[in-house]
């Protein structure tokens, strides 16, 4: 019996974090050359219900018996029977596979959850539809980062530019004029759990402060949003600077992220920022054709890691299966 695999990809927040997690809304997009791959691969001659799991990312090999309860994986075998009403798993092997770097704010634990659902369920003989991979990876980011917007798992799943708003209905961003960004890690960042109840706290301690710079936050990302619709990559470019600097003002941003942007700005990007829950990881950085090579070397040449160009809106083929 062949494979059966799936993938999903990494996401990047270009607007509204933390004003999310508050409400507000946020712009998410996927982030297509960074994938997860999960297989899976019969065993017909071993014992029923045995299940063992690989994924050299995070040097796990093991079977899922093995798996401690509070484990995110174990959890998602749970709603998978659950689903299925089931007790156990025909045997076989899985392998994850994944280019995302783990803890780097672009959603490594969401793309694992997505492509493990859809790759289970379909090797269980019926695959799960987007509405029920979402709300069950939505279950495993609540172990990851305690209260969790649900913004990762959504643009993950849909594989599409979203405009998301906590217990609101879904909206796919349409995208009038394709653009690119250049993606670079910054280095190591404190995790997402620990940045949003740190700015949690400091809402409670200033509540009028930290309202103002989420209202201002969410009112950047809907002009955002209308700058993608309308295709103004001028204006969108101004509000990654102005979205930048109240993240900045909220000490999410670091000395290596704030030279990161600098040298962006400086090699012809149109606005950059960070991504993500901010004190470390990736930054993003609006270009077009005739800045990206540049951009990308200059930020290279300063010590970023893990750099990419992906382009968002492009036209393609919407698949789970790669």
């Amino acid at each position: 019996m062949p494979a059966i695999a799936s993938s999903a990809p990494a996401k990047a927040i270009l607007f509204g974090e933390h004003a999310v997690v508050f409400g507000y809304p946020a712009i998410a997009v996927p982030i297509n050359e960074l994938k997860t791959r999960v297989a899976i691969f019969a065993l017909p001659q071993a014992t029923p219900g045995q299940v063992k799991i690989s994924s050299p990312m995070i040097g796990m090999d093991t079977t899922m018996d093995q798996l401690d309860p509070a484990d995110p994986m174990a959890r998602l075998f749970e709603l998978i029977k659950k689903h299925f009403s089931i007790t156990h798993f025909p045997a076989c092997q899985i392998q994850i596979q994944s280019a995302i770097p783990v803890g780097s704010g672009l959603g490594s634990g969401a793309s694992v959850s997505v492509a493990f659902l859809r790759a289970l369920s379909s090797f269980m003989g019926s695959p799960l539809g987007d509405e029920d991979v979402c709300a069950y990876a939505f279950e495993i980011e609540k172990i990851h980062h305690a209260t969790p917007s649900g913004i990762d798992n959504t643009v993950i799943t849909y594989e599409k530019p979203v405009l998301y708003r906590k217990k609101k209905p879904i909206s796919i961003l349409k995208v009038k004029k394709p653009f690119e960004l250049v993606i670079a890690n910054s280095g190591p960042k404190e995790s997402t759990s620990k940045t949003v109840a740190s700015i949690r706290e400091k809402h409670d301690q200033d509540p009028f402060l930290y309202d103002h710079y989420f209202e201002s936050i969410g009112r950047i990302t809907r002009n955002a949003a209308l700058a993608i619709k309308r295709g103004d990559l001028d204006t969108l470019g101004s509000l990654f600077n102005d979205n930048q600097a109240i993240l900045n003002k909220m000490g999410l941003s670091t000395a290596h992220i704030d030279e990161l942007i600098e040298i962006a700005l400086n090699s012809g990007a149109k606005g950059a920022k960070l991504t993500g829950a901010g004190k470390g990881g990736f930054v993003i950085a609006l270009v077009d054709q005739k800045t990206r090579e540049r951009v990308f070397r200059k930020l290279q040449d300063a010590g970023a890691t893990d750099i990419h160009i992906t382009t968002i809106g492009a036209p393609r083929l919407t698949q789970h299966e790669k």
